[in-house]
């Protein structure tokens, strides 16, 4: 491996605190048994795919386009395609919409500053506000009646919100939807409150581990959409992602954005391959897992399911050496400790702030791997 890879490897993912998101304390806790169900659904899923595709997405210069005798509903064809593999569905939508005359109206003031907002007052022209809240609320209907089962709905644009002057009535209906979808998850980014069901942290992931249904949305490369000559996080950079994301209590939903044509980067395909591999044999650490003390310590990731206990030692490349005994600091009670993947009733001794788990010799033979796992039982 050469040298700049190496260095490449050992910088962080991602930066601390980058974005904002809704603190731990806004979370509003749903009455609905229902919701409360789907919510433990949520946190066992662990890893999402999310995908930014649109007309930003065609650069450069092609000499001809394929017609069809009509724009095909690429959302219906791609949440149809998902759904028949299994997979939830989590919609998009942006509650700020700088197409519509009703958001960003004609000949308006533009004032002197920059804004994502509407080009008006909305309290100076409530029938004209009002045309937008009914905009929405028909937009939302339809993503709710056209489109099949809806899980979770992900909502943009936290300055649309019913505490500040841009009050679309969000509550009305996601109401109204959920008597259609009853299960509805909503996802009102950064408000707080009864609708942000769950926490989105954007770029980044918290600092420890918090107590409430949340889940970062990551990129794969450096942007959210697709990006000629991007750099893509290696598969080791990808599951130290995912496993620290877990050990905190959270999900990952990886961005990948598709090419102009709709297909995704070979260099996206071998990463997402990457990590089916690392997960079809270590997936036990993170699908269904819910999160354990102390949490996230150091090089150690701990995960738990029932009253099995996981520990994810991650190295930070192929070249750091793999010790004789790996040191966890673990205080919970058990009688066995096994090498996920590998072999079982591992030697180790007890010490002052947890445990020295001794290696099998061929675990310490050629190249560090991504990460070793353990199971305390």
């Amino acid at each position: 491996m050469s040298e700049n890879k190496l260095v490449e490897e050992e910088q962080a993912v991602v930066e601390q605190g980058v974005h904002n998101f809704s603190s731990e304390d806004k979370w509003v806790k749903p009455e609905d048994p229902l919701l409360l169900e789907r919510l433990e659904w949520f946190k066992d899923q662990k890893l999402g795919l999310m995908m930014h595709w649109g007309p930003y997405s065609q650069l450069g210069l092609v000499e001809s386009w394929a017609l069809r005798h009509k724009h095909a509903d690429i959302t219906k064809e791609l949440f149809d395609a998902f759904r028949a593999k299994g997979l939830g569905i989590s919609a998009y939508f942006s509650k700020a919409d700088w197409h519509t005359p009703y958001y960003w109206a004609p000949g308006m003031e533009a004032g002197s500053f920059t804004s994502r907002g509407p080009s008006y007052d909305p309290k100076k022209y409530p029938w004209l506000w009002e045309q937008f809240v009914q905009f929405t609320h028909e937009q939302i209907m339809e993503l709710m009646t056209r489109y099949g089962r809806i899980d979770v709905l992900w909502l943009d644009a936290g300055w649309v919100n019913d505490y500040r002057d841009q009050n679309i009535r969000l509550g009305e209906v996601v109401e109204k939807a959920r008597e259609i979808q009853p299960w509805l998850l909503s996802a009102d980014r950064t408000v707080g409150g009864p609708y942000e069901n769950l926490i989105t942290p954007e770029q980044t992931l918290p600092e420890r581990a918090l107590h409430v249904p949340w889940e970062s949305c990551i990129t794969m490369g450096t942007s959210f959409s697709f990006r000629y000559e991007d750099r893509y996080k290696t598969v080791r950079q990808l599951i130290h992602l995912l496993a620290e994301i877990v050990a905190k209590g959270g999900n990952l939903a990886l961005n990948v954005g598709p090419q102009p044509d709709g297909r995704l980067p070979e260099t996206a395909i071998s990463r997402m391959k990457g990590m089916g591999e690392w997960l079809k044999v270590y997936g036990e650490a993170i699908y269904g897992t819910r999160v354990c003390e102390p949490y996230s310590s150091g090089a150690v990731q701990f995960t738990q399911k029932g009253d099995t206990t996981y520990a994810i030692y991650l190295y930070r490349n192929e070249q750091e050496a793999v010790p004789e005994e790996l040191f966890i600091p673990i205080q919970t009670a058990f009688s066995r400790i096994d090498l996920v993947g590998g072999q079982e009733a591992l030697d180790y001794r007890r010490t002052d702030d947890g445990v020295a788990v001794r290696l099998p010799d061929q675990e310490r033979q050629g190249l560090a791997p991504i990460a070793h796992v353990l199971r305390f039982r």
